[in-house]
């Protein structure tokens, strides 16, 4: 392996953790450095008409090709209308604050949207119901300037929280 090759993988493992950091603080809504933080989402019973809708918690699991996989804890949140055919959603960061999802469609039992990430490029998602309280999907970064050729991808799982 030459320099340049180990400087390069050195370079990129440190892009890949500012923009996993960056991520999050680029996402957050606007608020007073002093004001409280948003309240948790709250859990809602499951609905046959929306089954997507509700709060969801779990890990995706993130590769590159380069580097090892990485289990990042997720709290994803869905919202349908009274018909269950048009939803809504957010992602909710560790310290509460929220980033939105863009062009969330289902169709045919599977739910896609997209969250834009904040060193470039589009989180795609796709995701379907096993039973009626786990979410389990896909998830890949496109048109990441900073690919390389390469374009991390995962998967994740997510289970309901239930109502206390």
């Amino acid at each position: 392996m030459n320099v340049i090759s180990t400087t390069r993988r050195f370079a990129l493992a440190a892009l890949l953790i500012c923009t996993a950091t960056n991520t999050m603080s680029a996402q957050e809504r606007r608020r007073s450095a002093d004001g409280p933080a948003p309240a948790p989402p709250t859990a809602v019973p499951m609905n046959p008409r929306t089954p997507f809708a509700g709060v969801w918690e779990g890990t995706r699991i993130i590769k590159d090709g380069a580097e090892p996989e990485r289990n990042v804890p997720t709290t994803m949140v869905f919202e349908a209308d009274k018909t269950g055919s048009q939803y809504a959603g957010h992602q909710v960061f560790p310290n509460g604050l929220q980033g939105p999802y863009e062009g969330v469609v289902l169709s045919r039992g599977t739910l896609s949207w997209k969250h834009s990430n904040s060193g470039g490029g589009t989180w795609v998602y796709s995701a379907k119901l096993v039973g009626t309280d786990t979410l389990v999907g896909t998830v890949a970064l496109k048109d990441w300037p900073q690919a390389e050729g390469r374009e991390p991808t995962g998967t994740f799982k997510l289970v309901r929280r239930r109502p206390s």
